[in-house]
């Protein structure tokens, strides 16, 4: 039933399971009855056997007790009717190998055209047989008219269930197919639509639910990734049109100072200059600036991939090993004072160690640390403690804080609070993005509050080994 519809497949499954419910049912049916009637009919027999007991002795009176319903048979050893009750005739209702021995049985026989049940016993005291019978044709006439109706009414009942099956399943699924075309219908380009709601309150319902809780999360991360796109291209462009204008200003002066050399068709009196009448400190100034911005640019890059790379859970299967998150710390303390007067305090770093990757944790610490000079006035304070199972790293400047309601959107990519700030002394806005993405590769939290110095306290909190 491959490529079958589901309404098809539902139906057609369904209606085989019915099928084969009727049929055996039917059949259990028909069984049913019938060991009924014949349970009805033995219980019968077993109250005529009343009659055995007058023949031990004498069978004179056994039409006497015969009803009109009961057969009444006395056979001899030699297999001759000797005495009969009712209308059983001259004809055994046995045949001679069939006399019992001590015990009697009851058993369904066929006699002039007609069924019934006989219970034959054997009377050891006149060596006869005692047969007693009594009709069982109404039953298996009843039976048999069972068998027939289930045969011709079951397909028929089969079919009315498969049509019905098959209408109920079409409006089951009509709201699938709501949903189904609705979706067709979403494209990248607009996502804000929503499925329509079913109002069933079941399995679909809640899968509608479902299914546009993800729509509305796809169209904020496509939202985000078009920001991220869009944010990217300009803080690239503004690198590389800085690069190019430093780059053809210099190319300028160079030219004009060709022009005015001999033999390049510029003057030729004394006047004229040469390529070493170059301003060469204007020059070498353009290409430390031109060399600057590259950099910078070259930064931003790192930056990117380095997101990318988190967003494709490619850093996930990078492998890990403990690292001394103090000696990191440490570490970037004396690179930062030698690179800085600003007064670094590392009183409050103490041991503590995780499972990470010792990069990242040093990216991390260094995007922090980095953030925390471009904002502080006098002192950056870092901090680190193991405890209750966890390492907490603390970073705290003097600078002017961060307003709370700014302390989750620092970590969006390309956020700057101080817009005013020129990009060259605020960064990119990728630097605190890069350490809530390592962070949450390594199963840890970071949060922004007041410091002591009343400027901002950034903390990370990292699972400690062992």
């Amino acid at each position: 039933m491959s490529g079958r519809s589901l309404q098809f497949r539902i139906t057609v499954v369904a209606t085989l399971v019915v099928l084969a419910v009727v049929g055996l049912g039917g059949l259990v049916l028909v069984e049913v009855f019938e060991r009924a009637q014949r349970a009805e009919v033995d219980a019968e027999l077993r109250a005529d056997a009343r009659l055995i007991e007058a023949v031990r002795t004498d069978d004179a009176n056994i039409g006497v007790l015969a009803d009109e319903q009961v057969l009444v048979q006395i056979i001899d050893a030699d297999g001759e009717v000797i005495n009969t009750a009712g209308t059983a005739g001259g004809e055994a209702l046995i045949d001679p190998d069939d006399r019992p021995g001590v015990d009697s049985y009851i058993r369904t026989i066929t006699a002039r055209g007609r069924t019934g049940r006989v219970l034959v016993q054997r009377v050891p005291e006149r060596d006869v047989v005692v047969a007693i019978a009594r009709p069982f044709q109404q039953a298996t006439t009843a039976a048999d008219t069972l068998r027939l109706l289930l045969t011709v009414g079951g397909p028929l009942l089969v079919a009315l269930l498969a049509a019905l099956i098959w209408w109920v399943v079409g409006r089951a699924l009509r709201p699938v197919e709501d949903v189904r075309a609705t979706v067709d219908e979403i494209t990248a380009r607009d996502l804000s639509r929503r499925l329509p709601a079913v109002g069933t309150g079941d399995e679909l319902a809640r899968l509608v639910a479902t299914m546009n809780d993800l729509l509305g999360r796809l169209e904020t991360s496509v939202a985000r990734e078009r920001r991220f796109v869009a944010d990217a291209g300009h803080e690239l462009r503004s690198p590389l049109s800085g690069a190019r204008a430093l780059l053809e200003s210099e190319q300028a002066a160079v030219s004009a100072a060709l022009d005015g050399a001999p033999g390049a068709g510029g003057p030729v009196d004394g006047t004229a200059t040469d390529e070493r009448a170059i301003d060469a400190a204007a020059i070498a100034d353009t290409r430390a600036r031109v060399l600057a911005t590259l950099t910078r640019l070259e930064t931003i890059v790192d930056d990117l991939l380095s997101l990318a790379r988190a967003d494709a859970g490619a850093e996930a299967a990078r492998p890990r090993s403990p690292v001394d998150l103090d000696e990191l710390v440490l570490g970037q303390a004396d690179r930062l004072r030698r690179t800085t007067t600003i007064t670094i305090d590392t009183s409050a770093v103490s041991g503590g160690q995780v499972l990470g990757r010792e990069s990242d944790l040093g990216r991390l610490i260094d995007n922090l640390t980095a953030n925390a000079q471009r904002h502080t006035a006098t002192v950056i304070a870092l901090g680190v403690e193991q405890a209750d199972g966890l390492v907490t790293l603390t970073v705290d400047d003097d600078g002017p804080g961060i307003a709370e309601a700014d302390r989750e959107r620092v970590f969006e990519r390309f956020t700057r609070l101080d817009e005013a700030r020129s990009r060259s002394a605020g960064g990119a806005g990728l630097g605190l993005a890069i350490v809530a993405a390592i962070v949450d590769d390594h199963d840890g939290t970071v949060g922004i509050d007041t410091s002591p110095q009343d400027g901002a306290r950034f903390t990370v909190r990292l699972p400690a080994t062992g």
